[in-house]
């Protein structure tokens, strides 16, 4: 995973080089508010993100689906004596 970010970080740094190098050349002023908006909406686009909105509703998704499979594992136990079936962890 530490790899992938760093490649990540390394695409978005060569990305914002040569969008300095395409506004410079264009003769606008790199530096300005909207330039460095534009060139960060570029590069973090690339990145596949979602909202922390989103993130917290898979979470909550997947703290259910858990929930869940843990009662039946109990109900299965329960149904086979007591005894923990093997293979269903």
């Amino acid at each position: 995973m530490r790899v992938e970010l760093e490649d990540i970080l390394s695409d978005i740094v060569l990305d914002v080089r040569e969008f300095l190098a395409q506004k410079r050349q264009e003769g606008l002023p790199a530096e300005s508010p909207e330039a460095v908006r534009e060139m960060l909406q570029l590069a973090l686009g690339k990145l596949d993100l979602v909202t922390r909105q989103e993130f917290e509703a898979q979470q909550r998704l997947l703290e259910d689906a858990v929930a869940r499979l843990e009662a039946l594992q109990r109900r299965l136990d329960d149904e086979s004596g007591g005894e923990h079936v093997p293979g269903n962890d």
